[in-house]
């Protein structure tokens, strides 16, 4: 009987222990994550907490005709930039769109530039839309389309990066390579202001690469990227649709973001911490549920050893 008692006591413990570690390896595992953020005390400590895989979202325009973010894009949301405007008018539907991007870790917006609008028209247009809304950064998109790029317009647009620069946290430009290359000749004359903004690049493959992997061919002058748009739903390979990321139209801008320059938010840091201290809460609950289980063995081992 005794021996019979041991081998129970010898079972119980190996199940406990598994039971043990299945139930919070997972929440320990977070809590490891989480401890950087909730225990940094500046930005700098926070950027350089490396994130478990890079950033995914999408850029929207009236071009989509609304979003509903849903439960289980083809891909991660972590952040969705709205057009705000181009040249001296808001986009029809970046109040619509900015509902849907709410729900995002990160939200933010872009100005289609306009060579035929005033510089003051450009920065006023957009700062018209950003009013009221809490935007974690501010793109300015460069291109050639109904556009005629030059010095002139390259050293406009830089007031436009510095006006902004006064009232978001981050400030960068949107391009594909071309007028990237064209923006290293128009500097000659200037501030070589594209290459040191942070870089949200438009470059597509096909087939369409693992974002969460691959790195793009980098524009000639240019030191690194913050956001890829690597492909659209729908185009070039890309067989996502953009419905069922919630947008009206089948297709839709797809990024991926560098997280050596991820830039946590205040309420990014603040959400870590909050689920930091609820994960801490639910483990030690099942450590206490395991213990208690333990306890409870240990006492019916002690009953049976009296009657064996």
């Amino acid at each position: 009987m005794a021996e019979q008692i041991e081998l129970v006591k010898e079972n119980f413990l190996i199940e406990w222990r598994v039971n043990q570690n299945k139930h919070t390896a997972n929440i320990a595992e977070r809590l490891r994550f989480h401890l950087p953020f909730a225990t940094a005390s500046s930005a700098t400590l926070i950027r350089k907490a490396s994130l478990p895989h890079r950033p995914h979202g999408i850029d929207i325009s009236r071009w989509q005709g609304s979003y509903t973010p849903t439960e289980n894009p083809p891909k991660p949301v972590d952040f969705v930039i709205v057009k705000f405007s181009e040249g001296y008018a808001q986009d029809s539907l970046a109040d619509v769109m900015w509902e849907g991007a709410k729900q995002a870790k990160r939200k933010e917006g872009y100005h289609y530039w306009r060579t035929g609008a005033s510089l003051q028209q450009q920065i006023d247009s957009f700062l018209r839309t950003a009013d009221g809304k809490d935007v974690d950064a501010a793109w300015l998109d460069w291109e050639g389309y109904n556009n005629s790029l030059n010095s002139y317009q390259y050293k406009l647009a830089y007031e436009w990066i510095q006006e902004m620069r006064k009232h978001f946290p981050k400030v960068g430009l949107y391009t594909n390579r071309n007028h990237y290359e064209q923006m290293n000749g128009y500097a000659k004359y200037s501030v070589a202001w594209h290459t040191e903004v942070p870089f949200w690049y438009a470059s597509y493959w096909n087939p369409v690469p693992d974002p969460f992997t691959a790195d793009p061919t980098l524009p000639k002058g240019c030191k690194n990227w913050d956001t890829w748009q690597y492909g659209i739903c729908q185009y070039y390979g890309n067989k996502d649709n953009g419905r069922d990321y919630g947008v009206q139209s089948a297709s839709l801008d797809v990024n991926i973001r560098n997280p050596e320059f991820y830039q946590p938010t205040p309420n990014d840091c603040d959400k870590l911490k909050q689920e930091y201290i609820k994960l801490q809460e639910k483990y030690a609950l099942l450590e206490q549920e395991n213990n208690e289980m333990f306890d409870d063995l240990m006492d019916i081992l002690e009953i049976a050893q009296k009657y064996q």
